[in-house]
């Protein structure tokens, strides 16, 4: 028997049963003594109630889903902690539902009708539009957390920890985690979410009640979570061929790859189910599931290879602010009396004095380069690092840390610096500083650059957590990169410290190419207008496509560009007669067919595709692989391990014009090659 039942929480709650597990939590049905009614008490387990930040995220994002109180959302009644037999216990209580979950009703159904879909749809939008009204994004919508009672009321659960799961336990584990089947694939990259993953989660739910389908599935939740980022979704009329078309096209676009080509926000959602008409049946093909979709741990072993060894940093230079005088063996003589004796040392006496202040002034010339460069070095002793280099820029110097020192205090600070305080100094002139470090400290590594999951990685070597990531959009780097952190590279941080880093949303402004060739250009011009871009049209004889029909156009289909971009397109005007020519004799007829052979496309012409892999010098050996696309069809054609001391390996590759090539690094998507 389970050891909670017929314990007492916080001297209020009687637990009496377990209804369900999840994957961070087990729900017990309860009753409170002081109000006397039954209610729903949610637990942690034990490996997440270990974890103080997960803790603190988990209370406050509990309080604020507390807040919620639309009909459609479970209502969340206290947030407790109690010890239990020595153990600490953290628990939610909320309203007790009487009814079964969305999964269990669609894996005894099968699939749901129309109606009952569409029902089910409103009443889940509702809760999450009165969610997003007050900031709060769930960001694990499935159907284990929608609750039906048996009055037909849709109750979505868990809120609050949905949302700490997300920000925090992915920090603390250095892994991915979620219920693969249904994240967005900005989640299942690690980028950044908002209201729009909530849509998209609607749509795969959406998807599900009317298929009795999931759209991705696979062997593990690796290879699941790689086709929310990169297969295009199923249509469902493929497997439902007189399904209601419009409630088609509401699904397929909340589940579009690009959160800025989703609905905006969910009350779009809702007036469009406004224009939904009656239409159509279902067929039903059930899919059985080989694993569930308990919110889960996506392991990233392959990208955590071993332990880095430490670098020893720079050499110490030589300190620039002593300034040594060199003994100088003088020899005077002695005059035994008279004024010229007098007169003689102290002129020596002069000249000396003179040395030492224009020696001083030559030395402090040499140093600051004198002129309207001269700045004053600042006083960074007992700044942080990120303090003192920041006071360092904004004079235009830099900075070396050139020693470590142990301390009882706190890791980081500043506790020399050469040359001292308002010393004068030309820009750009290097101060080296002296850090603190603690017995527990370690370097701070490098993660500029990388996306989360890397960074997490790269973190977690150096016993080191990354916070919960800020971001801004940014056209200088790649969506999904860090672009600034804090600490800096080359800092010192007690273990355990939680690296502060902003990632790049994008470029918001940027727009993707659509394939135009083979499609009529008042087609093309529309969707080109309604894109924000511009258009040159050259119209050209054509051999292959008829009158009005795009053969080429300037820009690449999948490239991307700014608002007002001109897309030069080559429209054809029609096609042109070929003259029948008469055969003379074989040996011109041979000739003639070479001719219209080297006429025509070389479709498929071989180009060699040649992709360098740097391994990461952090790591024994690198993962690669490289998923081939040909018309659709994938093929991985390169999937091996480089040792760091190969530094870089070539691949080489026979491919046909427009093949593209995917490359992974560590299981993380990196970027896309095409042959042309």
């Amino acid at each position: 028997m389970d050891k909670m039942i017929g314990k007492l929480l916080s001297d209020r709650y009687e637990i009496l049963e377990k209804i369900g597990d999840g994957g961070m939590a087990t729900v017990y049905k309860a009753r409170c003594r002081v109000l006397d009614r039954y209610v729903a008490i949610k637990i942690l387990r034990p490996e997440y109630a270990s974890d103080e930040e997960f803790i603190k995220k988990f209370n406050r994002e509990s309080k604020a889903a507390a807040s919620l109180s639309s009909q459609n959302i479970v209502g969340i009644y206290d947030v407790g902690t109690d010890k239990i037999d020595e153990e600490s216990i953290y628990y939610i209580v909320m309203e007790y539902i009487d009814g079964t979950t969305l999964k269990d009703i669609i894996d005894s159904k099968g699939k749901l009708s129309e109606d009952d879909a569409i029902d089910y749809s409103i009443q889940i939008l509702r809760a999450l539009k009165d969610a997003h009204d007050h900031n709060v994004v769930h960001r694990d919508i499935k159907p284990h957390n929608i609750m039906i009672t048996k009055q037909g009321t849709v109750k979505v659960t868990d809120f609050g920890i949905a949302r700490a799961s997300t920000s925090t336990t992915v920090t603390t584990t250095s892994d991915v985690l979620g219920s693969v089947h249904y994240i967005s694939p900005e989640q299942a990259r690690g980028g950044y979410t908002d209201n729009k993953t909530d849509i998209y989660s609607f749509g795969i739910v959406l998807y599900e009640m009317l298929t009795g389908k999931k759209p991705y599935d696979g062997d593990n939740p690796i290879s699941v979570a790689m086709k929310q980022i990169q297969d295009d979704i199923i249509p469902p009329s493929e497997y439902i061929p007189n399904m209601n078309k419009n409630l088609e096209q509401i699904i397929l676009k909340c589940t579009r790859k690009k959160q800025s080509e989703r609905y905006q926000s969910v009350d779009d959602i809702l007036s469009d189910f406004l224009y939904l008409d009656d239409e159509g049946t279902f067929n039903y093909n059930k899919q059985n599931d080989n694993w569930n979709d308990e919110t889960v741990v996506l392991k990233q072993e392959d990208i955590i290879r071993e332990e880095k060894n430490e670098k020893i940093k720079r050499n110490r230079e030589e300190n620039i602010s002593e300034m040594r005088q060199s003994n100088r063996n003088r020899r005077r003589r002695k005059k035994e009396n008279g004024l010229v004796g007098v007169f003689l040392g102290i002129i020596t006496a002069l000249i000396l004095v003179a040395g030492l202040f224009f020696g001083y002034n030559y030395l402090k010339g040499a140093l600051s380069g004198g002129g309207s460069d001269e700045v004053a070095v600042p006083n960074v002793v007992g700044d942080d690092l990120d303090t003192a280099k920041s006071k360092l820029e904004k004079l235009g110097l830099t900075y070396e840390v050139v020693a470590k020192e142990k301390t009882d205090g706190k890791a980081n600070i500043v506790t020399k610096q050469d040359p001292e305080a308002d010393f004068k100094v030309k820009k750009d002139f290097k101060v080296s500083l002296t850090i603190s470090e603690s017995e527990d400290s370690v370097e701070v590594p490098n993660v500029v650059g990388e996306t989360i999951l890397d960074a997490e990685s790269i973190l977690y070597k150096y016993g080191l957590k990354l916070a919960e990531p800020s971001y801004e959009e940014d056209s200088e780097h790649e969506e999904g990169t860090i672009i600034r952190q804090e600490p800096s590279e080359g800092s010192v941080a007690d273990k355990n410290s939680l690296i502060k880093v902003v990632v790049s949303k994008g470029d918001s402004n940027a727009i993707e190419v659509p394939d135009f060739v083979g499609r009529n250009k008042d087609e093309v011009i529309k969707e080109i207008t309604d894109l924000g871009l511009k258009y040159k049209i050259t119209s050209k004889d054509s051999e292959d496509y008829d009158k009005d029909i795009v053969t080429e156009q300037s820009v690449t289909s999948g490239s991307t560009v700014q608002k007002d971009e001109v897309i030069s397109l080559v429209v054809s005007k029609g096609r042109i007669e070929k003259p029948a020519e008469e055969e003379n004799t074989e040996n011109n007829d041979t000739n003639e067919k070479t001719k219209e052979e080297d006429k025509k496309p070389k479709e498929n012409a071989v180009i060699v595709i040649d992709i360098v892999l740097q391994a990461d010098p952090d790591l024994d050996q690198t993962h690669f692989t490289i998923i081939k696309n040909s018309n659709g069809v994938k093929e991985t054609v390169y999937d091996q391990m480089v040792k760091r001391e190969d530094g870089q390996v070539r691949f080489k590759y026979n491919a046909k014009e427009g093949d593209t090539f995917d490359i992974y690094k560590n299981d993380t998507y990196i970027t896309t090659k095409q042959a042309k």
